[in-house]
């Protein structure tokens, strides 16, 4: 608390340098107002200020920054007002509920990385609504000796990348991305660990990417974001060595590209189809998984049926398809 302390008294008294910056005058906007009442009450030991100090501090301090937690933030910045009672609650080793959190400076970072496990509330960093965190403090929350950890961010480069990929815990969610080169792709291949990475926010993946993404030697990969894919793609991830492949939006499988994904050697495999036709219900009764899941099919003709219970593992449909498919099942087991 010394730090922000003196970081506060430094704003407070301005250099010559900052107060020729300030202009003559100021419109103290609610905004700046609120992070101003926040600000003074927070690092000054939550003692109160009147409104007349409130006008006099805005007009001597707008357009100046501060830092805090090793991150610099205009005062009149939304995150600052948004976030700080939040960080004050983590620097005073409070509860706080991570999803509360939009922005995470790096100290508090660490702060969050130190939290304990076990028997501690903090099993989990979930920071989806930190839509934008840098790559310092990412590597920072990547100390955290927890196994789940949730970011919103929605982009990505090479150098958070490598971070996230040493982190050793088991389960990732990048749930926030929504677009994810073949480079980055390939740092994020190394992440550690034999769990779980969930990029539900992609959209679209190429083939490039894909083959990437192929390298991790994870268990469980979540796609739900998909719509589509092409055989190029398909030929790609099912070189993939994990065991759950989640593709839950993946509406529309042509049979070329379900060919090549049912080379896949997992164990499960849940696709998001609402209509399949005879010539892809038949390339997928050729996978040699464990467990098909296709609970979002809307229609299924006889042809299409007769193709699917040809398949020899779990077959998971709605109650009203599986009428549909048994008997095909029972004649083919008969044979």
């Amino acid at each position: 608390m010394k730090e922000n302390e003196h970081q506060h008294r430094d704003v407070q008294n301005p250099s010559p340098a900052q107060e020729s910056a300030v202009k003559a005058e100021v419109q103290l906007t609610p905004q700046l107002r609120e992070t101003l009442e926040c600000f003074h009450d927070v690092l000054m030991h939550d003692q109160p200020i009147t409104r007349g100090k409130v006008d006099t501090l805005g007009k001597q301090l707008a357009g100046l920054t501060v830092n805090i937690a090793g991150e610099t933030f205009a005062l009149d910045d939304p995150r600052l007002t948004k976030n700080i009672r939040l960080w004050l609650k983590i620097m005073k080793g409070g509860y706080v509920d991570d999803k509360d959190l939009t922005c995470v400076p790096p100290g508090i970072a660490t702060m969050l990385a130190k939290r304990g496990t076990g028997t501690s509330p903090y099993m989990t960093i979930e920071l989806e609504n930190a839509r934008s965190i840098s790559a310092e403090s990412i590597r920072r929350l990547t100390q955290w000796k927890g196994k789940y950890i949730a970011l919103g961010i929605t982009s990505i480069d090479m150098e958070t990348a490598k971070h996230l990929a040493s982190w050793g815990g088991d389960r990732l969610f990048l749930n926030g991305l929504t677009s994810l080169d073949a480079n980055t792709a390939r740092e994020l291949a190394k992440l550690g660990g034999r769990g779980y990475l969930g990029l539900d926010g992609l959209t679209a993946l190429n083939a490039e990417t894909a083959g990437e993404l192929a390298r991790w030697k994870g268990e469980v990969l979540n796609l739900d974001g998909l719509t589509s894919m092409d055989t190029e793609t398909a030929e790609q991830l099912a070189q993939w060595r994990g065991d759950d492949l989640t593709l839950r939006h993946l509406i529309s499988l042509s049979a070329e590209a379900a060919e090549k994904l049912v080379q896949w050697k997992g164990k499960k495999l849940n696709l998001g189809l609402t209509l399949l036709d005879a010539q892809t219900a038949e390339k997928l009764a050729q996978w040699q998984g464990g467990e098909l899941a296709l609970v979002f099919l809307t229609s299924l003709d006889a042809a299409s049926a007769q193709k699917l219970a040809q398949f020899k593992g779990q077959l998971i449909v709605n109650e009203k398809f599986e009428k549909i498919i048994a008997p095909f099942r029972t004649a083919h087991h008969e044979q």
